[in-house]
């Protein structure tokens, strides 16, 4: 293994050396995730990364009822509207976040 003050250049160098360092950190993540030292935005993050890693993360989907009388561009239109209402819904749920 390189030394720290040493440049890493190559893209396998570098991510074997993540890979190395990769079960002290998700058991860090784990620890930060499940002690309530920390505040609850953190341990969310910290929860979601594990998740993440050993389940996937969850894929993306827009539900939008087309009754058959929308054209391409109103389903669009809904698509978009329905992604503005989930950002506005999550901007308000960060706001509503208190630390502990």
């Amino acid at each position: 293994m390189k030394k720290k003050d040493e440049e890493v250049t190559n893209a396998e160098e570098v991510k074997k050396i993540s890979r190395d360092y990769a079960p002290e950190v998700i058991r860090s993540m784990v620890e930060i995730a499940i002690n309530k030292k920390y505040p609850a935005s953190t341990r969310v993050q910290a929860g979601q990364v594990v998740l993440s890693r050993a389940y996937g993360k969850p894929d993306e989907s827009i539900k939008v009822k087309n009754d058959g009388g929308g054209s391409f561009i109103s389903v669009l239109r809904k698509i978009e509207s329905s992604k503005t209402v989930t950002k506005e819904i999550k901007e308000d749920q960060h706001d509503l976040e208190m630390p502990m």
